[in-house]
């Protein structure tokens, strides 16, 4: 009942106001046309109708071009209305400098992906390992399993071929993983640290966390990945933000069973140990190229 008396206020106050605006405008010309034209009533009457309709031009300029200006400050009344500010942004490959902000500045960084390919595309491998070994930043990788029915659906709505896709995201997390251990030989620590997973669920949404911000990307099935809106969330949007780390979590979490079938890597920063699952991956590459004989057979 609050938030529907809110809106019906704020609905009532913009009508009103508006109102005024025509009227103010309406006035003005009525004065123009209703005096007679003596010399004074002429000036009385431009005086009256200019100041009238002034008040109706700024009350169209403030509605149109200085409200946008405080749109901000409207983070309250939707995070009323909804539960959380949400904000949305453009098409999830415009917005790659964003990802690059927010990385830079936050220290855990959350990812669900189908493939990884917009987050190994977004950062050079010089970066993700200066990031990890050296600023003390950690990565949580989760990417869809090659084994998922699931992508064959999704190839056919996006017209590409997602394992390959995620075979490119492998061989990038190797050359990450190998520097990693090279350095540990050596006795050469890395502060941050970097695991990496795969799952075998229903995506639902992309997922990029970085400290206290969350962008989630949307899947359509009828355009790609890369053309769907993006939502912006910052921590306090208690209602949104939680049920998100939760699906993260979920997901993250999995079978404990399965763990040992899901691990592809690990740099850690707590132990001086690296990880990665050759043979995890090779069973993952062999899948691979038997469901496409099987495409090309047919």
């Amino acid at each position: 009942m609050k938030k529907e008396s809110h809106e019906f206020k704020t609905t009532i106050t913009i009508i009103g106001y508006m109102l005024l605006v025509i009227l103010g405008l309406l006035l003005g010309l009525l004065a123009i046309g209703s005096f007679e034209f003596e010399k004074l009533r002429q000036l009385l009457a431009a005086g009256v109708a200019a100041s009238m309709m002034a008040t109706g031009i700024a009350g169209i300029i403030s509605y149109w071009i200085i409200a946008p200006q405080s749109a901000k400050h409207l983070d309250d009344v939707i995070k009323e209305a909804v539960g959380f500010p949400a904000r949305i942004l453009p098409e999830r490959r415009y917005i790659s400098e964003r990802y690059a902000e927010f990385t830079k500045a936050a220290k855990n960084i959350d990812v669900l992906s189908m493939s990884l390919s917009a987050f190994c595309d977004n950062y050079p491998t010089e970066d993700l390992i200066k990031w990890i070994k050296y600023d003390e930043k950690n990565f949580r990788l989760l990417v869809l399993s090659p084994k998922s029915p699931i992508i064959e659906i999704r190839n056919m709505q996006e017209n590409t071929d997602i394992r390959k896709k995620i075979l490119d995201s492998f061989k990038k997390i190797k050359e990450i993983h190998d520097r990693a251990e090279s350095d540990y030989r050596n006795n050469k620590k890395w502060n941050g640290s970097l695991e990496v997973r795969i799952y075998d669920n229903i995506p639902y949404l992309a997922y990029f966390r970085a400290d206290a911000k969350i962008i989630v990307g949307l899947y359509y099935s009828h355009i790609r990945g890369t053309q769907s809106e993006t939502i912006l969330l910052q921590r306090g949007d208690d209602l949104m933000f939680k049920k998100l780390e939760g699906h993260f979590k979920k997901l993250w979490d999995g079978d404990k069973e399965s763990f040992e079938d899901r691990l592809i890597c690990t740099i850690s920063n707590s132990k001086p140990n690296t990880f990665y699952a050759e043979g995890l991956v090779k069973d993952l590459v062999k899948h691979i190229k038997n469901v496409r004989y099987k495409i090309e057979s047919k």
